[in-house]
């Protein structure tokens, strides 16, 4: 049988800015619509997905996404700026 995991979203105090969504939330998460909602009907003013283990694993993902973007857009710099 399949464990389910908790909502684990924490309520924040104040809202949070566009460029910190992503610090905060993953919007693609299958579960995001539920979190929300429960936000919702409890009156947060915002919410933080931070200790989700869901959130924790896009995370894990997204930066070693950016990490490879970052060294690929470096090397290819480097083949740029030697003329190659």
């Amino acid at each position: 049988m399949e464990k389910k995991t908790r909502f684990a979203i924490k309520e924040l105090d104040r809202s949070i800015e566009f460029d910190d969504v992503p610090t905060h939330r993953h919007i693609n998460c299958e579960r995001y619509g539920k979190c929300l909602n429960k936000a919702s009907r409890k009156n947060w003013t915002s919410f933080s997905c931070v200790k989700c283990p869901i959130f924790k694993e896009y995370r894990a993902i997204r930066e070693d996404f950016i990490d490879k973007f970052i060294n690929i857009e470096h090397l290819e710099e480097g083949v740029t700026n030697n003329g190659y």
